[in-house]
């Protein structure tokens, strides 16, 4: 498995936790997902909820113009740069990174961009490698490790695939077994549904030339 290191910093691990609590709600980190895949000219967003118990996944993919692996290493990390809206958040190169891990300690992004090649390139962050190693350090995953939905809608067309997994900010991880958090992902679920109505309505109902869209 490849890492991508950037400079140690001592502090490394309680800053990029610290980035967890900058106050998203599960429904707010998921519409700045979608955002980005909007801005990457997709017209088809997935988002998949799988309820496991403490293997429980969050998944949004779509059919955008995907990522290079140099491109997905530039997105994972904190500081990059890209143009973007005098207000949005993402000018700061925290958009993807803080709504997904102030959800989950492990976020994956896989991603193909070759319309005729199905090959995907795929790097994660992973909270409990940051916490063991104290670096700023990305991890590449093998394809065959990814999530067999992400692997099969990348087979199907180039697009980006957004995974969040150990979602302890989601499901109580004191007993992420129990009928209370199936009962509360089902509740965020409503919630995100709500959310995504509500935000990108007009999208939903063609009124946004050029970026009509489907959410399923």
């Amino acid at each position: 498995m490849g890492t991508n290191t950037w400079e140690v910093i001592p502090s490394a691990k309680r800053l990029i936790r610290s980035l967890r609590d900058m106050g998203y709600e599960f429904s707010a980190a998921v519409a700045d997902l979608i955002d980005n895949s909007i801005e990457a000219k997709a017209n088809t967003i997935r988002i998949h909820i799988e309820w496991n118990g403490e293997n429980s996944s969050v998944m949004i993919s779509d059919n955008g113009l995907g990522m290079s692996a140099s491109q997905i290493r530039e997105a994972l990390r904190f500081g990059s740069e890209r143009d973007y809206e005098s207000e949005d958040l993402g000018k700061f190169g925290l958009g993807l990174k803080t709504a997904s891990l102030s959800q989950c300690l492990r976020l994956t992004v896989a991603s193909r961009h070759n319309e005729k090649r199905a090959d995907i390139s795929a790097y994660c962050w992973d909270l409990d490698h940051v916490d063991a190693t104290n670096k700023w350090e990305i991890l590449q995953v093998r394809t065959a490790d990814l999530q067999v939905k992400a692997r099969e809608y990348l087979k199907e067309a180039p697009g980006s695939v957004i995974v969040w997994e150990r979602i302890d900010r989601i499901l109580d991880y004191k007993h992420p077994d129990g009928e209370f958090a199936r009962k509360q992902l089902a509740s965020m679920c409503r919630e995100v549904e709500k959310h995504v109505a509500m935000v990108f309505h007009r999208f939903l109902a063609g009124e946004v030339r050029g970026k009509n869209c489907l959410f399923i």
